[in-house]
Formats: structure tokens, sequence, C-alpha cells
């Protein structure tokens, strides 16, 4: 059967490229799919896809099919100027031993999730993260999406902006999650907090999470969240102990504008 110039033409312009198993358009699209995740090269193969500009997953869905133990010192998915847009469900299991030690920004298992990204279902045992720079946490640095249904435990050092769910929320939300992480920062940390270390945003929402870690800083610490600034806390509870030189808080450390703080 002959091939007609146009239809040549239409595969140019439209075609697909397959590539490890993912599947994108030529102009630089990602087709929604669901891809399942077995191993840590998978997930070694998503943080570079993204951080180096390759795709931001939007529109892809990951599972996780089984328990996944890391090795060496991870780098996190996505940062502020490529961010994580997919959604990775968790399925219920497991990643262990996320060991982190950087100077760098926007740290955690995810570095920054975008506006469209989201997380669920994970759980993230026996976290190491020493971070020397700003917005740390331990599912994500920084996040504009959505964390929902997750766990965390381990220790995580920060100085600025730490959580052990989410570092900084900007519009973003956070429900039905538990952190175990205990979190220092020194004689110099601010805004320190069990579940996320600051929310911005009217948007921006951390609802029915519960803190079992103790979490120490200097200015700004709370047992759920930090600091607030237009944004909303509600039905939170916090087992851990809090201690801070400064705007410390049970649930919420300090809280700027238009809020609701709920219990």
């Amino acid at each position: 059967m002959k091939t007609k110039k146009s239809d040549l033409l239409k595969a140019f312009l439209f075609g697909t490229v397959f590539t490890t198993g993912f599947i994108f358009s030529t102009c630089g699209v990602s087709a929604a799919e669901t891809k399942h995740i077995k191993s840590e090269s998978e997930l070694v193969e998503i943080s570079g896809n993204v951080n180096n500009n390759v795709t931001t997953y939007k529109d892809v869905t990951f599972v996780l099919d089984n328990d996944i133990a890391l090795s060496g010192n991870w780098t996190p998915i996505g940062n502020y100027n490529s961010p994580f847009q997919g959604r990775f469900d968790g399925n219920g299991y497991k990643i262990s031993n996320l060991n982190i030690k950087t100077q760098n920004d926007y740290v955690g298992f995810f570095g920054f999730v975008g506006k469209d990204g989201s997380i669920a279902n994970l759980t993230l045992e026996n976290v190491n993260i020493n971070a020397y720079g700003i917005y740390v946490g331990g599912i994500a640095g920084g996040l504009s999406g959505k964390i929902e249904n997750c766990e965390t435990s381990g220790k995580i050092f920060g100085l600025y902006d730490v959580g052990g769910i989410a570092g900084f929320v900007a519009h973003g939300k956070i429900a039905k999650c538990e952190s175990r992480v205990d979190i220092t920062s020194g004689d110099r940390g601010d805004n320190i907090a069990g579940i996320a270390g600051r929310i911005y945003g009217y948007e921006s929402k951390v609802s029915s999470c519960v803190n079992y870690g103790n979490v120490q800083g200097d200015d700004g610490v709370g047992g759920v969240v930090a600091l607030v600034i237009y944004g909303n806390v509600e039905n939170c509870e916090n087992y851990g102990a809090v201690k801070g030189n400064n705007l410390t808080g049970d649930v919420v450390g300090h809280k700027f504008g238009k809020n609701i703080i709920a219990g």
C-alpha cells in the first residue's frame, strides 16, 4: 500500500516517540497515561527528566506497585523552574531510606510540586534530610499542588520553611497527612513545623493532619504550621513537643492577614 505525502506530514507533526516506556508527542506535550513504578531506577529516571526540563509529566499518573528502598544521596524530583506536574499515587506502599544532604533550596522527595501536580497515598519511612538551603519537607520542599493521605517518619535538619510534609506551600493544599518526623534547626531556624513550615495564599489549606514529631526552631515554630499568611488550617492536631524562642504555638506558630484557624 502506498503512503500519501499528506499522511507522512501528519505522522511527522502529530506522531509519537516511544522512550523508556513513556509516550511523548513530538511537539513536547506528554500524552495522558499511567505508569507503574517498581524500582529505584525508575524513580531516578523521573527525577532526571523533570530536573533536566525533558518533561514535567503533566497528565501522567505514576502508581507505586511495591515498597522501594532508596540508596545513596537522593536528588529531589523537580525544582522551582521545572516543577513536577504529574500525579504520584503511592498506592499504600512505602519508600524508605530517603537520604539527602545538600545546600540547595527546594528539598524533599519532591523538590517542587506545581499547581497541576498531586501526591497521594505515599509513605516515606526513615527520612534523613540535612539541608542548609530553604524550603525543606519530607514529601515536598515546595508545593503549589496537592498532597493527600501521606505519611512521613524519620528526621530533618533545616533552616527556613521546614515541615515534615512540605516546607513552603504557595496556593497549595495538604490533607489527611501524618508526620512522625523529628525536626531540628539549631539556634537559627525560622518557620519550622511538624506538617508545613509556611503556607501562603487564600487557596492554601492544611486540613485533617496530625503531627507526632518533635519540632525545634528559633523564630516561628508550630506543631502543625509555623507561619500562616492568608491561608487556612483546619481540624489539625499536634502531639509532638514544640520548642522555640519566639512566635511558637502548639498548632500554629504565628499568622498574618485573614486566616481560618479551626480545631
